[in-house]
């Protein structure tokens, strides 16, 4: 079985190659070690990456809670600065969520 999965994406990126070369460049953009939001609007630390674009993460909110992951083509990841990162984790501390969306709008 796992023959024919790595078959087809050899066939897919034949097709489309511009597309496979886009992705693996975004990919390539969030080593291992990135600060990132992931879609729960958490910060978190890459710990590993999957070549079909999925991150691994660590909240650096709940770390106790484990590796979660994200996808980097369907979910909205975006990278954060150390002090982005340490700014919405006392935002959530001290407001929540609507402390973070705050935040947010002050950026420029």
């Amino acid at each position: 079985m796992q023959f024919d999965i790595e078959w087809y994406r050899v066939l897919w990126v034949l097709r489309h190659p511009i597309t496979w070369l886009k992705r693996w460049k975004r990919i390539r953009e969030f080593p291992v070690g990135t600060l990132i939001e992931d879609c729960r609007f958490h910060p978190c630390v890459v710990v590993d990456t999957d070549n079909d674009g999925s991150l691994y993460l660590i909240s650096m909110l709940t770390p106790e809670v484990g590796v979660g992951s994200c996808s980097l083509f369907h979910c909205g990841v975006l990278k954060l600065t150390t002090d982005e990162a340490v700014d919405m984790c006392k935002a959530f501390k001290h407001g929540g969520i609507a402390e973070v969306q705050q935040l947010r709008e002050r950026k420029p």
